[in-house]
């Protein structure tokens, strides 16, 4: 009986070291504290704000970069079906020309829709609103603007061969007024 009681007190002080061990290690890591837990907090919320923020950003500045990409195509496809119309007969690019409707099939397609209203061609592309304007200009003094001599040709170039086109298509973007234009010059290549 002894034997055990020896070995009962043995085993009863190797269990109060072990557990005063783990007593004093729990003082040590008792946690965070409040304080901890709040910048904790406070720093998780700013770096999800930034993200947010930039990711705003970044589809803001993609879809104003697809609508002017768009704008851009579409004044170009205007400027193209200008110069069709020029090939095809010259004296259809008075300066009040307004827009022919196989000028405006030309345009339409499956996702785009566009419809005259004045001088100005509505487009719809995708859902996006777009406002196409051409303005055709008599070019008052050609040979002066492209700096042409007179001997190349052997005659002065007559002004009334050249026009000026201007191609402005304009959209609106959060309340915010935008427009991409196109300009150049054509001539009656056919009476050179």
């Amino acid at each position: 009986m002894y034997n055990s009681f020896v070995l009962e007190i043995l085993l009863l002080r190797i269990i109060e070291k072990i557990y005063m061990k783990n007593i004093k290690k729990n003082k040590n890591d008792r946690g965070f504290s409040l304080i901890e837990v709040i910048v904790g907090i406070t720093m998780l919320l700013l770096t999800a704000t930034a993200a947010l923020s930039l990711s705003k950003t970044v589809i803001r500045t993609e879809n104003f970069n697809e609508n002017r990409i768009i704008a851009y195509n579409l004044a170009q496809e205007a400027m193209e079906e200008t110069r069709r119309s020029r090939d095809s007969s010259w004296d259809d690019l008075k300066s009040d020309t307004r827009w022919e409707y196989d000028s405006i099939d030309a345009l339409n397609s499956d996702n785009t829709t566009c419809e005259p209203s004045g001088d100005d061609l509505l487009c719809d592309i995708e859902g996006r609103k777009f406002t196409l304007t051409r303005t055709i200009e008599t070019v008052d003094d050609f040979t002066s603007l492209h700096d042409i001599s007179s001997t190349v040709r052997g005659t002065d170039v007559d002004s009334s061969l050249a026009k000026r086109v201007y191609v402005k298509v304009a959209w609106q973007e959060r309340g915010t007024d935008y427009d991409i234009v196109l300009t150049t010059i054509l001539t009656d290549w056919k009476t050179y």
